[in-house]
């Protein structure tokens, strides 16, 4: 399971906005630049440290850790799955892969990589997965390995009253894909608290990862929207599109 991370997906745009208080550790790189991807992933690599320790000005939280109060997923197979109080380590070592701008077509895509990542909470679980009935309630960790995101962002672009364009976040379209090489699951407190019932349950997690996916999977996406749009948000309301991406 990774939140990932995008994390730092979203992390990187921030270093191609220009504005009138723009902090000085993002640099913004031109719309007739031939170079321009080459330049946006330069400056998102120089800016993302920064800007994992949050930003004030921008209401930007820190990444490290990030916080989230409440996920809440529900699977296909009925089972309850909520995961409160979360914290999600492992950002700051967030490398950008690939960045890509189609400004013509309105178009962004980014790709990074990290290490590991490690999710702390409570959780919440009652129903049924792996054809067992499970139901337990207290800590949980959960640790992914060499994650891979990929991020599309299709905007769309609307005039204020001040007569200049932004991007209008309410109309964002987005898409990911998430990859990673392991995920270790470990879910404290299960089957009222039997330890050799709740450790077999969590080796069976640990052993058929591919089918705990659809959990898995919407937590993850829970939380990289929640990333996205703690980045994307503040910034696309109130900077000017034209001052993100300059001529």
């Amino acid at each position: 399971m990774l939140p990932s991370l995008f994390i730092t997906l979203s992390v990187f745009s921030i270093a191609l906005l220009e504005a009138k208080h723009l902090p000085s550790y993002i640099v913004p790189c031109k719309k007739s630049d031939p170079n321009l991807n080459t330049c946006a992933k330069q400056h998102a690599i120089d800016a993302t440290a920064r800007i994992l320790h949050g930003d004030r000005s921008y209401k930007i939280p820190s990444f490290t850790p990030f916080s989230i109060p409440l996920i809440d997923v529900k699977g296909t197979t009925g089972i309850t799955f909520q995961l409160k109080d979360l914290k999600l380590y492992g950002l700051n070592t967030t490398q950008i892969k690939d960045v890509n701008f189609d400004l013509p077509n309105n178009h962004m895509y980014v790709k990074v990589f990290i290490p590991q990542t490690q999710t702390i909470s409570q959780y919440l679980m009652d129903g049924k997965l792996l054809s067992l009935v499970i139901k337990g309630e207290g800590p949980a960790e959960i640790i992914s390995d060499n994650v891979t995101v990929e991020y599309f962002i299709d905007y769309v672009l609307i005039n204020k009253p001040d007569g200049k364009r932004y991007v209008d976040v309410d109309a964002l379209k987005t898409n990911l894909t998430l990859n990673f090489s392991k995920t270790h699951y470990n879910f404290g407190n299960l089957f009222g608290g039997n330890k050799l019932l709740g450790d077999n349950f969590n080796n069976l997690l640990n052993e058929n990862p591919k089918e705990v996916d659809e959990i898995s999977g919407g937590t993850n996406k829970v939380i990289i929207s929640s990333i996205v749009s703690s980045i994307f948000n503040p910034i696309f309301k109130a900077v000017p599109f034209d001052d993100i991406f300059i001529d």
